[in-house]
Parts: structure tokens; C-alpha cells; sequence
């Protein structure tokens, strides 16, 4: 039950898919099981709000050490940062990231 509440907590976090293309960067994930999510950000957005979407989609991901794997640039990104931009971690204008559990 608390994991289900921790999902809808990140569920908030996230609030509602942007519209249009400005500021916007489109991100791909690659869950374990080869299930793909695609979802746009503002690109004003931290890191964290990639693990909060993730968590807010597959409650068995809250409380779950994993990473945010990139092929192109090679980038790996953890919870721990959460105080990086999505433009500064190079995931505009779109990027492809691999869920990777610990």
C-alpha cells in the first residue's frame, strides 16, 4: 500500500504531459521487460522528474534502487542527480534512456 501511495505522490510531481514543441524535449524509456514509454518534459525540468514519472507509471519501481542509462552520449543517471537539468545532462532535444535495476 505504500508504494501506492508513493506512486501517486510522484504521479503529482509529474502533473500533466507539456503541449506543443517549444521547450520541449521528448524522452524514450526502455523498461527491463523491452516495454517502450515515450513522454514530453519541459526542458526546465531536473532529472528527478524522469525517476518521478517512472514511479508514477510502475509502482514496483518506488522504493527500487536503479539507474537512467544513455547510449549516445554514454550518460548514467541515479536519483542522486536530481539537481541536474535535462539540457545540462544533454536529453534535448530528445532522448533514449534504459532502465537499469541495481
Amino acid at each position: 500500500m505504500e508504494k501506492q501511495k508513493k506512486s501517486q505522490e510522484a504521479g503529482v510531481r509529474v502533473g500533466h504531459e507539456p503541449e506543443g514543441t517549444q521547450n520541449i524535449t521528448t524522452v524514450a524509456f526502455r523498461l527491463p521487460d523491452g516495454t517502450k514509454l515515450v513522454r514530453k518534459f519541459l526542458r526546465s525540468c531536473s532529472v528527478s522528474i524522469l525517476f518521478d514519472y517512472l514511479e508514477s507509471i510502475n509502482s514496483s519501481l518506488v522504493d527500487q534502487e536503479y539507474q537512467l542509462v544513455s547510449n549516445f552520449p554514454r550518460r548514467t543517471f541515479t536519483k542522486a542527480d536530481n539537481k541536474i537539468g535535462l539540457s545540462e545532462a544533454q536529453l534535448v532535444p530528445q532522448a533514449t534512456l534504459f532502465v537499469k535495476l541495481d
